[in-house]
């Protein structure tokens, strides 16, 4: 995120869309953790984002889909992370310890 949504008024161009979406889901992730799904609220994100609500709804549906937004997100970051210690000699023991191993090391509040 090389800007901050109270930073830019309109986002124009797709870097500065691009940042916008980051902000949200990072604003997203940590309300989240902090209220649960049922205590989320895409009127509680707008306000926590700094965007209109507007504005939100331009990025993301429901809430349903920022849920599945972060959850694709940190799918594929921690693939990224798991795959980066896999090597083709490994034996299956040595494979599901490293699949635990990156479970129980995967940084879920960061």
């Amino acid at each position: 995120m090389s800007s901050t949504i109270s930073q830019i008024k309109r986002a124009r161009t797709p870097e500065q869309k691009s940042d916008r979406r980051d902000t949200i889901l990072f604003t997203a992730k940590t309300l989240f953790m902090e209220a649960g799904y049922e205590g989320f609220s895409m009127g509680l994100l707008s306000k926590r984002a700094g965007v209109a609500k507007g504005t939100l709804y331009l990025y993301f549906g429901t809430k349903e889909e920022v849920l599945l937004s972060l959850y694709s997100r940190e799918f594929e970051r921690f693939c990224s992370e798991l795959t980066t210690g896999i090597a083709p000699t490994m034996t299956d023991a040595e494979f599901v310890t490293r699949i635990y191993e990156t479970s129980i090391s995967d940084p879920i509040r960061s």
